[in-house]
């Protein structure tokens, strides 16, 4: 799990998705919103239209959450992200997913650096 700085709230959030910008893969669509904020955040979300038990959610918030902390100091400060992943993320297995979605948060580092 991210430390509690590194989270977004439910408030913070809604203004991510009001007026952050979208980066769209077949896997998952990842806003971004630049704040004023010394710490890079996060939030992993699923469509609601996604039947899945709190047990299924945690679980995947908890592994995309691990792949985030393990290079948690490269992305951009003063960012937010929100990571909403498909249904065909959620479907994978394990290994699979973390294999998946390790080139697409490694995309939005390298991005980071151009940006601005």
């Amino acid at each position: 799990m991210l430390p509690k700085l590194n989270r977004l709230s439910t408030k913070e959030i809604d203004l991510l998705f009001k007026k952050g910008a979208t980066f769209r893969t077949p896997l998952a669509i990842i806003r971004r919103r630049v704040t004023d904020s010394t710490l890079a955040r996060f939030a992993v979300m699923f469509a609601k239209n996604n039947k899945l038990s709190s047990v299924e959610r945690n679980h995947i918030k908890r592994q995309v959450y691990t792949i985030i902390r393990k290079e948690l100091e490269q992305y951009e400060t003063g960012a937010d992200y929100g990571i909403l992943l498909s249904q065909r993320m959620i479907t994978m297995k394990d290994d699979k997913r973390a294999e998946e979605l390790s080139p697409i948060l490694k995309h939005l580092m390298k991005s980071n650096k151009t940006d601005v």
